[in-house]
């Protein structure tokens, strides 16, 4: 008795299109509509009538993950039941241009519609001119299923980067205006390996030789990118929260900028010591009060010229006699009150 089943009977190969990755056990099977033994009429078989294709997944995949396989992929395998043909499992995708730009309504195409986007979160396209991608629209005839990050054409990432750019951020103390850096994509095909989600997010690992980069995306505009030269930029278009349950330390080997452009708040909860080995200690209240309260003992110590500079000093209920300091003592203004 034949036995049809793999290894005991011909082995039937076959090649189709994914319609369908819903699967109600959620182990990553998808409906194929597989050319020569479907037809593309789906009024004779409908997507809902085509058997369950298991996938192979690479060995070293987590096996807790699904394949990254979606409708109107085109895709290859064989069937397990040999001339039975009711068990196809899907052995590997096959990228290509796309010939025919078909209807969703045909078999042998992507089944769903074309929408904009069903994922909410961008800006709006007439506030910055940013197109949002569309998740549900299938290549158009004559361009490549493979992504345009790893052709070297770029995609959403790169223009919402740009639209989004953040420039002249000022710095203190005339330290001039700051810009976002630009990215320095440049990739080349074959060399940048890319991820590329339905809804916009992106993962780059770019060896482009004097292009190399690390590129993380997410479609809101917030990402982290390691440039050629070692720098990284990161952005959040929204809130940012770092905690960390022990200790933090921050070195930095050069100078150090920070620009808040809302209110500034820090709390200590046990000490903080501000240490300056060289160079002048400049703090400037450009615009409103300054106030210092001190619950315990406050000393000044100044080795050199204390200048303080006022219209009026009010010192009330102060000794100012019991003040030490190993240099002068200057108090000049228009007014001096000592109480």
């Amino acid at each position: 008795m034949r036995q049809n089943h793999l290894g005991n009977s011909g082995t039937y190969f076959w090649f189709g299109v994914v319609e369908d990755r819903n699967d109600p056990l959620k182990v990553g099977r998808l409906r194929v509509r597989i050319f020569g033994d479907h037809p593309a009429n789906k009024a004779s078989v409908p997507t809902d009538h085509l058997p369950w294709s298991q996938c192979m997944m690479p060995a070293n995949e987590n096996e807790g993950g699904v394949p990254d396989i979606k409708e109107g992929s085109s895709v290859f395998g064989i069937y397990l039941d040999g001339e039975e043909k009711q068990s196809p499992f899907i052995l590997g995708v096959v990228p290509g241009i796309v010939s025919v730009s078909g209807s969703h309504q045909q078999g042998f195409n992507d089944p769903r519609e074309v929408v904009d986007s069903s994922y909410p979160g961008l800006p709006e396209v007439a506030g910055n001119g940013i197109q949002e991608p569309s998740v549900r629209s299938k290549p158009s005839q004559g361009s490549p299923t493979t992504s345009g990050y790893s052709r070297g054409a770029g995609g959403f990432a790169n223009t919402a980067k740009d639209a989004l750019k953040k420039t002249g951020i000022v710095a203190a103390d005339n330290g001039g205006s700051l810009d976002e850096p630009d990215t320095p994509y440049a990739a080349k095909y074959p060399y940048n390996h890319t991820k590329e989600s339905e809804s916009g997010h992106v993962i780059e690992l770019d060896d482009t030789p004097g292009a190399e980069r690390v590129h993380i995306f997410h479609r809101t505009g917030t990402y982290i990118e390691v440039h050629p030269d070692g720098k990284i930029v990161k952005k959040c278009t929204n809130s940012s929260f770092d905690i960390v349950a022990t200790d933090s330390i921050v070195v930095v080997g050069g100078n150090e900028t920070s620009v808040v452009e809302g209110k500034g708040s820090k709390r200590i909860q046990d000490g903080y010591t501000i240490e300056v080995t060289s160079g002048d200690h400049k703090v400037d209240v450009l615009a409103g009060n300054c106030n210092v309260f001190v619950n315990g003992n406050m000393t000044v110590d100044v080795k050199g010229v204390y200048t303080l500079n006022a219209n009026s000093i009010n010192m009330n209920g102060m000794e100012y006699t019991k003040w030490n300091s190993t240099g002068d003592i200057s108090l000049s203004g228009k007014t001096i009150s000592l109480n």
